[in-house]
């Protein structure tokens, strides 16, 4: 299984609502059996990309692919394709914290600043999102 492509798949779950409106239960549940068959060990790197390459998903993602990290483009301030901090005195960041469920890793979501309380996870109500281990930005 490619690890891009699920690491893209567990950080759009969030941003679905934003990007697809009245689909993202729909988007999301499509997303969330896929990534139950990955942690299961079935290839289904296929069937991911078929739905991250939708029409109204597929700019997001295409953005979300070109960064080394995977952040959501909203997250990052492009230049000619290069990431690079935002002028002064403009406070956007461009490095946040990654957070994942701590059950299966399988919905992650990036802080954008500090004051942003940690949501829990979608999937497991009650239970905080924790900063990613290996790759907290």
């Amino acid at each position: 299984m490619d690890q891009d492509i699920i690491d893209v798949a567990r950080t759009i779950r969030f941003y679905l609502p934003e990007l697809v409106g009245d689909e993202a239960d729909a988007y999301d549940n499509e997303i969330k059996d896929l990534l139950a068959q990955a942690h299961g060990g079935v290839d289904v790197d296929g069937e991911i990309m078929a739905v991250l390459t939708r029409p109204r998903v597929k700019k997001w993602v295409t953005q979300v692919f070109e960064d080394e990290h995977h952040r959501p483009p909203v997250l990052l301030v492009r230049d000619h394709g290069t990431v690079k901090p935002p002028p002064s005195p403009v406070p956007t960041p461009v490095l946040s914290d990654k957070y994942e469920c701590p059950v299966d890793g399988n919905y992650v979501w990036y802080r954008p600043s500090v004051g942003y309380p940690v949501p829990d996870c979608k999937d497991h109500p009650g239970v905080k999102l924790v900063p990613a281990a290996s790759d907290a930005q």
